[in-house]
């Protein structure tokens, strides 16, 4: 909370000088807790879905956040979602294409409540997926694959990924069929 109360506070402060934008990252919920084993198999036995790097996939937590920011602080000002992305650790190549349906499954859950937020008139105006390309992350190296598109740090050869042509449908038709 301590950090939603800040951008409270920030949006409210520049308010005054016009068209501020709050700029939210998001990836997932963050459940603290002594004994986070338990309240995993309580997410899991509640039906919560876990991907295989063991991290929960919970899209409708960003729009959990655009209400919280709306409905308890009371900011009603443009958002921009400005880093939302996963990583893939499923993701394989075959025949040639680099195949990342978990990815695929994570850009489509958050668009969709995204969108569900914006139909409740939260003014949300931009979304930046992350990351364009496979990069180095200070606390996995280059283990880590965040991008949708590879890159061969040798050659510096750029590979699209399926989620970037299922992102790239996305965009050119302004949304997709839910």
């Amino acid at each position: 909370m301590y950090g939603l109360r800040r951008i409270r506070h920030k949006a409210r402060k520049y308010r005054r000088f016009g068209g501020v934008r709050i700029i939210l990252g998001w990836h997932n919920r963050v459940v603290v807790s002594k004994d986070s084993e338990a309240v995993k198999k309580k997410i899991v036995n509640a039906g919560g879905n876990f991907a295989d790097s063991g991290e929960e996939f919970y899209p409708k937590s960003v729009y959990d956040a655009l209400h919280i920011l709306k409905d308890y602080y009371k900011v009603d000002i443009p958002v921009i979602i400005a880093e939302n992305g996963c990583r893939d650790v499923s993701e394989k190549t075959v025949d040639g294409k680099i195949r990342d349906e978990y990815r695929i499954r994570y850009i489509r859950g958050f668009l969709e409540w995204i969108h569900k937020a914006m139909e409740e008139g939260i003014d949300v105006r931009g979304y930046y997926l992350w990351s364009p390309i496979d990069n180095f992350e200070w606390t996995a190296g280059y283990e880590y694959k965040f991008g949708i598109a590879a890159n061969d740090r040798n050659t510096q050869k750029r590979t699209l990924k399926e989620s970037a042509c299922a992102y790239s449908e996305i965009i050119k038709n302004n949304g997709f069929l839910i």
